[in-house]
């Protein structure tokens, strides 16, 4: 008799994830040849579901990003779709897919509707790469990003709270101490994944929100890497892997009350 395989069990889910935005990409060597009216002549491809188009700088200034006619930087582009929540970053070495959570809007859509169409462009990119002889896509590190934000007033009131958040940052209070509590804090760490395949970054960090300037602590959970294999299939293995140590990272570093008070963890939902 063969033994049944033994199932992986699902990953930890919440109703009211504090999640902001997530951010997948993909880097790649640069494709010295791509120009402005090239990303202009794709924006024509994917135009119908992101009308909005805009300038911003390169996520890097090296000289990879340096036009060698006019020795500017090749600007960073993004295609943004009408709800200003989905948006595709291009630039010479990366294609990078964004969800966005805006003011009134819904929250966090939940990763397979956000992983499914960075699939769907990014195999639109490297088509259209293809048919115009700009190069060979050749991925050198992928990346997959979740930004959280925590207001005041969810489970933690000042720093002296800020273990209720992240037990594994606990402020020890006690009268007989020199320091008071600190005004900010940043607290970064890092673990490898699996088989060479990368990091996780974790860092925590006290800010404020922009629209009404509300005190929030802001969680990053960031995998980069990729492995050896750089093929196709390798790269969405890799996300999937990169979204279960995010998901898993997240419930292992946060506190349990606020996960189930705040967050509503509910291991009955998907993604």
């Amino acid at each position: 008799m063969t033994a049944r395989k033994k199932r992986k069990p699902d990953l930890p889910s919440f109703r009211k994830p504090p999640v902001i935005e997530v951010v997948c990409g993909i880097k790649f060597e640069p494709l010295k040849d791509l120009r402005i009216p090239h990303i202009g002549l794709f924006w024509n491809n994917v135009r119908g579901e992101f009308p909005k188009c805009e300038h911003a700088p390169p996520l890097s200034f090296g000289p990879d990003v340096i036009d060698s006619a006019t020795g500017l930087p090749v600007p960073r582009v993004w295609l943004i779709d009408p709800s200003d929540e989905r948006l595709i970053q291009i630039q010479r070495d990366v294609f990078f897919y964004n969800w966005r959570k805006r003011e009134n809007k819904k929250t966090y859509p939940r990763y397979k509707t956000i992983i499914k169409p960075f699939r769907k462009n990014f195999k639109l990119f490297r088509d259209f790469l293809g048919e115009h002889d700009i190069g060979n896509l050749n991925p050198t590190e992928c990346e997959l990003t979740y930004i959280n934000h925590i207001p005041q007033g969810d489970s933690w009131h000042s720093p002296a709270d800020f273990g209720k958040i992240c037990p594994d940052f606990n402020w020890r209070s006690s009268i007989t101490r020199f320091l008071s509590l600190p005004s900010h804090i940043t607290w970064r760490t890092s673990f490898p994944l699996p088989e060479n395949k990368g990091f996780l970054n974790i860092k925590l960090e006290h800010g404020h929100r922009k629209i009404d300037e509300m005190p929030i602590l802001v969680l990053e959970l960031k995998a980069n890497g990729l492995g050896a294999d750089k093929s196709l299939n390798a790269i969405w293995k890799w996300f999937g892997l990169a979204h279960e140590w995010i998901v898993r990272g997240f419930v292992d570093i946060t506190g349990s009350s606020v996960q189930n008070s705040v967050w509503e963890r509910d291991d009955s939902l998907t993604g």
